[in-house]
């Protein structure tokens, strides 16, 4: 019954979006019962504990003041790939950040394209547990206001199957989890965390290091193509590095890092599939090549990056709502009145 009101809700979206006076609707699932909003503040006001928000593809501009999730929500965009969105478009939000707030516990994002996504306006309600974002490009991510001495960090964060293209601050938050994400910056105030089957792009030797104030936290079959001398700030120590694949030349214990099973000073050529230069891209192909050494070494068998683990990433990081695959609508009725609507949505097994 779930996936028939899925699909039914998203099929509706695409058709009266195609109708040349109709703008995108955002629909509010409330107890199997549907609603709809021209904008994403609205839907956000009206939502209760509990709900689902869907947003269809396209640009959705939000104020630069931002918008504020203080609800347990469900939030879903069709995904951010241009290749797995060409029924919709991806859905994108510009605009202000959009700020996760203390009352979200438990809720989600997945498939959206945003700027800036950060937990809390003040030090006051930046507390959120157990929040799941997934499958989506973040400019910047800031699991923290303060982004510093948090005195009650929120906990269990999962991110994963996301592009960071920009900084993640961490917070400190305790029980987090990065799994299968591109990071593509430098991550900042990290503490107890664990990162699995990741990808860290070469930052600019530029900027900061890679990690800065990363402490006590586990590394765990990732990809890091960072060079060594922008590798570490002095405060990152105490982590642990297992199976990872590093281009630089590292030799463990470094400082207070350790690990084992690492395979370093690995040719960066020799790593994926198609991949140039230090910048994520969607041309790219991150599959590792047959010749890799990350080939089923990871610490469970599997590849190392973000086709690792018994649940590889996702192609097109499509969201695990059904998917519009394909459309085509009449742009007028026929001689009976009949509007002629072919849409084909494939059902997501996760």
């Amino acid at each position: 019954m779930k996936k028939i009101i899925l699909i039914s809700v998203t099929a509706m979206l695409i058709i009266m979006s195609t109708n040349l006076w109709a703008q995108r609707l955002i629909a509010l699932e409330h107890n199997s019962q549907i609603t709809t909003y021209f904008k994403i503040d609205s839907a956000l006001a009206h939502a209760v504990n509990g709900d689902i928000i869907y947003l269809p593809g396209g640009s959705f501009s939000i104020s630069a003041s931002g918008i504020s999730i203080t609800k347990k929500l469900k939030i879903y965009g069709v995904g951010h790939y241009a290749d797995s969105t060409t029924a919709t478009n991806p859905t994108y939000i510009t605009g202000g950040p959009i700020y996760i707030k203390t009352g979200a516990d438990s809720g989600s994002i997945s498939g959206i394209y945003a700027w800036d996504i950060i937990f809390g306006s003040t030090s006051g309600n930046q507390v959120v547990n157990n929040y799941t974002i997934s499958r989506c490009k973040i400019s910047n991510l800031q699991l923290a206001y303060t982004t510093t001495a948090v005195t009650n960090p929120s906990q269990n964060v999962f991110i994963s199957e996301n592009v960071i293209t920009g900084t993640l601050y961490g917070g400190y938050i305790q029980g987090s989890l990065y799994e299968k994400n591109i990071f593509n910056n430098s991550m900042y105030y990290v503490n107890g965390a664990t990162f699995k089957n990741n990808i860290f792009l070469q930052i600019n030797t530029s900027s900061p290091y890679l990690f800065f104030e990363v402490t006590g936290s586990t590394f765990e079959n990732n990809i890091i193509r960072q060079s060594i001398g922008y590798m570490w700030s002095g405060g990152s120590t105490t982590n642990n590095y297992y199976n990872n694949i590093f281009v630089a030349n590292i030799t463990f214990p470094y400082g207070l890092n350790y690990g084992t099973g690492n395979k370093v000073n690995t040719n960066a050529d020799s790593i994926f599939v198609t991949q140039t230069g230090n910048f994520f891209s969607y041309s790219h192909n991150y599959h590792l090549k047959s010749t890799s050494v990350g080939k089923n070494a990871g610490t469970d068998g599997t590849d190392i990056g973000i086709y690792g683990t018994l649940a590889p990433y996702k192609e097109g990081a499509v969201p695990e709502n059904p998917h519009i695959q394909y459309k085509s609508i009449n742009p007028q009725t026929n001689s009976n009145g009949k509007l002629n609507v072919n849409i084909k949505v494939g059902a997501q097994d996760r």
